[in-house]
């Protein structure tokens, strides 16, 4: 569900209010770092973090003109492994169809320390009609290397559409989520975040807890 209802004391029914994606986090003394948020979870599995995350993301975008989000997650074994978001950024459009952007941390526990994700690609205007956009780079832009944080990539672009990528730091595979699961597009090799493509044959889904 992306939203609730507030019921209003004397007024006979609820109130329905849209999940917002503003993320607050809060340092707790001798204990780990607190998230808060409409968005935030946790939730069981990836399944449910990103149906919640893609409504709530369809909605913020109608009548703006961002193109899609991103957002770091992580699995908080505070709460019996269950997932997390810890920030959400929207996407931006570079100039002369440079590529999409997002600023988040690079730490989800210092959100203040943001730096540059490029995710590249051209435009649909480059490619043609059907064409759908997908990131080329996982890259720390401020830095110039490979980016190091678990995140999620939704284009919510197009109308009553969600795509969503996902990148885990660690291994650096990138993913698309197809029918409810996580199938390998690629990965990073290098430390300058450019993404290689895997062979049609490579790609099979992965289990929805990653």
């Amino acid at each position: 569900m992306a939203t609730a209802c507030t019921c209003l004391l004397g007024s006979g029914g609820c109130a329905t209010v849209r999940t917002t994606l503003d993320v607050r986090v809060h340092d707790t003394p001798n204990g780990p770092v607190r998230y808060e948020g409409d968005i935030v979870g946790p939730y069981d599995d990836m399944d449910e973090l990103v149906d919640v995350a893609c409504t709530a993301m369809m909605q913020a975008r109608a009548g703006s003109e961002v193109s899609g989000y991103c957002a770091l997650f992580f699995d908080d074994e505070t709460h019996e492994s269950k997932w997390v978001i810890s920030h959400v950024s929207p996407m931006r459009e570079g100039v002369e169809h440079a590529g999409r952007t997002c600023e988040l941390p690079g730490d989800p526990a210092a959100p203040a320390s943001k730096s540059v994700l490029f995710l590249g690609a051209a435009l649909e205007a480059l490619n043609g009609p059907g064409w759908k956009w997908q990131p080329t780079h996982f890259l720390n832009q401020d830095t110039g290397e490979t980016w190091g944080a678990d995140t999620l990539v939704f284009d919510v672009a197009s109308p009553g559409t969600c795509t969503v990528h996902g990148y885990i730091g660690f291994s650096r595979v990138v993913t698309r989520r197809v029918d409810g699961g996580f199938v390998p597009l690629g990965a990073v090799y290098n430390d300058h975040g450019l993404i290689q493509a895997l062979k049609r044959e490579e790609q099979s889904p992965l289990s929805s807890d990653r």
